[in-house]
């Protein structure tokens, strides 16, 4: 979490407790979305959760002044990185 936070701030440098809250929202949803789409093994549960994670990735990106997609892969790298460390909050 604190190399997302690292990467935020570099365009927002300032976060208020919303937006952390927001930001801890959004990567525990990553890694439900990552858990969902390797869980499933197909493309229609695993898939319309990454549809819903990249939806509220899109509404929330402003917010931090980011590119949505650019915030959608780094969520999913974070959500990656702690998979491979067994460190899931599902």
């Amino acid at each position: 979490m604190r190399n997302l936070e690292e990467w935020i701030r570099e365009k927002k440098p300032v976060l208020s407790p919303e937006d952390e809250k927001i930001l801890e929202d959004l990567r525990v949803d990553a890694q439900f979305s990552l858990y969902c789409q390797i869980g499933t093994g197909d493309s229609t549960g695993g898939g319309s959760c990454m549809a819903n994670f990249g939806k509220k990735v899109a509404k929330h990106a402003p917010r931090f002044k980011r590119d949505a997609n650019e915030l959608f892969q780094k969520l999913l790298e974070v959500a990656a990185e702690a998979a491979q460390r067994g460190d899931w909050d599902i």
